[in-house]
């Protein structure tokens, strides 16, 4: 303090020691009534839902700047724009006996989510539920409208409290699992493919048949059967029951060109 106070500056900030002072520490310095010494309050972000979506929302640092998750995604619109006086002073700092000009501080921007908290606190239940019974290295969950592809519950597991980031590894920190942890989707795939192919009447489930020979060739690339040899002569139920890597991608296809006259 010694140091601040004895600068040969018109203005000297305590920075960071002054900041985040304790209402204690701060009624202190005020009772001091010293002169030119001011305390100015600063907002801060405060996270009431603590470790809840936490990997979406991000954390701020001290100055509220984003540092991670939509924090940081839309920090330029969030973060609005600081308030001032402005004073006139001689060459030496002295203030001049004119008025002062006032700019009023602007507030950012608002964000609202397609996130409902109703399915977001029983997505975080569930996940600590898994946590407590299997301990695993990692756990993730996502509930999306697929009408509208809008996000209404999003949590992963480990997760932090962004009102103490700062306590957390960055590998806990870094790491939003459901957009970070992508995983191919499979014969899980294939589900959609058939259900797409019954919609549209391009397939009869039960009439429609493919033989599998174990492979085929589709240009330069070839496909196999997960199965040695083929499943041999199949109904599209069979096709789907058996999961057959060649009755979903080939046989689909085909009727899709028959009835659709795809060239």
């Amino acid at each position: 303090m010694y140091k601040h106070v004895n600068k040969k500056t018109s203005i000297e900030r305590v920075h960071p020691e002054g900041r985040r002072l304790s209402y204690e520490v701060a009624n202190k310095i005020n009772d001091l009534k010293l002169p030119g010494v001011y305390l100015v309050k600063e907002s801060k972000r405060n996270y009431p839902y603590k470790n809840m979506l936490s990997h979406t929302l991000g954390y701020v640092g001290i100055d509220n700047q984003g540092l991670s998750g939509l924090e940081l995604q839309y920090d330029k619109y969030l973060t609005g724009e600081s308030g001032a006086i402005k004073y006139f002073s001689d060459a030496k700092g002295n203030k001049l006996n004119l008025s002062d000009v006032y700019l009023e501080p602007q507030d950012g921007m608002n964000i609202q989510l397609t996130i409902d908290i109703n399915i977001q606190k029983s997505l975080e239940r569930e996940l600590n539920n898994v946590v407590d019974m299997f301990n695993p290295d990692m756990a993730l969950a996502i509930v999306m409208d697929p009408n509208t592809g809008e996000i209404l519950g999003m949590a992963s597991r480990p997760d932090y409290d962004p009102n103490n980031y700062k306590n957390y590894s960055q590998e806990v920190l870094s790491r939003n699992l459901p957009i970070w942890a992508t995983y191919e989707p499979g014969s899980t795939q294939k589900i959609i493919t058939t259900a797409a192919a019954v919609e549209e009447k391009v397939v009869d489930l039960d009439k429609d048949t493919f033989y599998d020979s174990g492979s085929v060739k589709v240009d330069t690339a070839k496909i196999k059967c997960w199965k040695a040899g083929g499943h041999g002569h199949q109904t599209f139920m069979e096709v789907l029951q058996n999961s057959c890597n060649l009755g979903i991608n080939t046989g689909t296809y085909l009727n899709l060109k028959k009835n659709l006259q795809i060239t």
